[in-house]
């Protein structure tokens, strides 16, 4: 996301979505909303002033904005490494929301639920579903004399 993406977020928070409510959300100069959308990138400070008014975390939004700079600067690679970091945080943040959605535990909250608790995670859990006498092996297409 660029500057401009992140004032078009920014505009319902505010009462009217003047270029005057922003700056007056974020306590800056109304100036510096106009010269944001003529193609000015925020400063970290704002930039953290924004992460923090949208309620999206503070490293997203300061990647974004140094991919931006550096793309402006036509330094490719140093835009592609700002992108993939962006692209990198945000699907973390998606994995912990639907971890959250789905009824996970945050490890903390883990932590208070046990009395020994491991910072190991399990993702799935192998099960044998297999009838009772048989064994995983006799239901393998791979077990028995056809290999």
């Amino acid at each position: 996301m660029k500057t401009i993406d992140y004032l078009e977020l920014l505009r319902p928070l505010t009462e009217t979505g003047t270029d005057y409510s922003i700056a007056k959300l974020l306590e800056i100069d109304r100036r510096l909303v106009s010269n944001y959308k003529k193609g000015t990138t925020f400063s970290d400070e704002i930039a953290l002033k924004v992460a923090h008014t949208l309620n999206i975390a503070p490293a997203i939004v300061l990647a974004d904005i140094h991919a931006e700079l550096a793309g402006r600067a036509k330094r490719t690679e140093e835009k592609t490494v700002w992108e993939d970091l962006a692209s990198m945080l945000r699907n973390v943040a998606a994995l912990v929301l639907l971890g959250i959605f789905l009824g996970g535990a945050a490890p903390t909250e883990a932590a208070e639920r046990s009395s020994s608790f491991s910072p190991e995670y399990t993702l799935c859990a192998i099960v044998d579903i297999s009838p009772p006498g048989q064994s995983q092996d006799d239901l393998s297409p791979l077990s028995g004399d056809n290999h």
